[in-house]
């Protein structure tokens, strides 16, 4: 859907919204601001937005994007704590290197936290684990070297995405985000993944990508995933894979090409077929259609 931008400068936005509140206009007030690609505007930070004169037109903002602006400072982000209904912020794609402690301030009702794109390298950022009603968290194409134990702090996520980075392990205590529905940790450089991730305490997991990872086996407990339909791990480093497949009665798509896979359990063959020999994508026959990489088929992925 395309979205016509808003030509107006951003201090005639905030103040025709205060306006707003003033004269109790209900269909100008804030409720949503795009306000990306602004550098000019922006030069760098968020202190443009986040002052105290501007408060009274935030009071009923759900929604900000400041995609791709050039920032490189959130400090000040802390002030938007006067949105008791923002829910959702999108700051992608912006040379942002660390992410102030004061962010925690949005914790009460931030749900959406998008950080795709941007410079944060190191250990994840412990402030972030204070938002403590985030469903949906966003921090793909980051330098990002490591997920905390503590990221089980983060009960109610639904979507977490993590792909490229440079994760080499995930904690175990991923299993205990029990709400999880999205895991996407393509394009890292993890080596294993933990007993339980995926497995029987992620109950709601519908979708695992793991592709172009160094993964050598999978773990046990992955076929113990109840609702798994989507499942990628091609990329990897796989040589066989765990018994009990049959069991994901849900799955739709199961991508495991270019990897050194060269033995096929029997229950995997009896419930998805066999590899076709002739067909360079290497789809099984029978059953349902799945993508299975062998040796031989590591050519292409459908």
């Amino acid at each position: 859907m395309f979205v016509k931008k808003d030509l107006r400068k951003i201090p005639q936005i905030l103040s025709e919204g205060k306006d707003a509140i003033d004269t109790e206009n209900e269909e100008n007030k804030l409720e949503h601001l795009r306000l990306g690609r602004r550098p000019h505007e922006f030069q760098g930070s968020v202190r443009l937005l986040c002052q105290p004169k501007y408060q009274p037109a935030l009071q009923y903002l759900q929604t900000l994007s400041l995609y791709d602006s050039q920032i490189s400072s959130l400090e000040g982000i802390g002030m938007l704590d006067c949105c008791p209904q923002l829910c959702s912020v999108n700051v992608g794609r912006n040379p942002i290197r660390e992410i102030p402690d004061e962010i925690e301030k949005l914790a009460p009702s931030l749900k959406e936290l998008l950080l795709d794109d941007c410079a944060l390298a190191g250990p994840f950022p412990s402030c972030l684990l204070k938002l403590e009603n985030l469903e949906i968290l966003r921090m793909s194409n980051n330098q990002i070297t490591t997920l905390p134990a503590d990221i089980s702090l983060l009960s109610k996520l639904q979507v977490l995405a993590m792909d490229r980075n440079q994760l080499t392990r995930i904690p175990s205590e991923l299993q205990d985000l029990t709400e999880l529905k999205t895991l996407l940790l393509r394009h890292n450089q993890i080596r294993e993944l933990p007993d339980g991730v995926p497995g029987p305490l992620l109950l709601n997991l519908t979708l695992l990508h793991i592709s172009s990872n160094q993964l050598i086996t999978l773990p046990d407990t992955f076929v113990d995933c109840p609702i798994l339909t989507h499942v990628y791990a091609n990329g990897n480093q796989l040589k066989e894979l765990p018994f009990g497949m049959d069991r994901l009665s849900e799955l739709q798509r199961l991508n495991l090409s270019h990897n050194r896979i060269d033995y096929l359990p029997t229950d995997f063959i009896d419930a998805y077929g066999e590899p076709d020999q002739e067909s360079p994508e290497g789809l099984c026959v029978g059953g349902k259609v799945r993508t299975c990489g062998t040796k031989k088929q590591n050519k292409k992925t459908t």
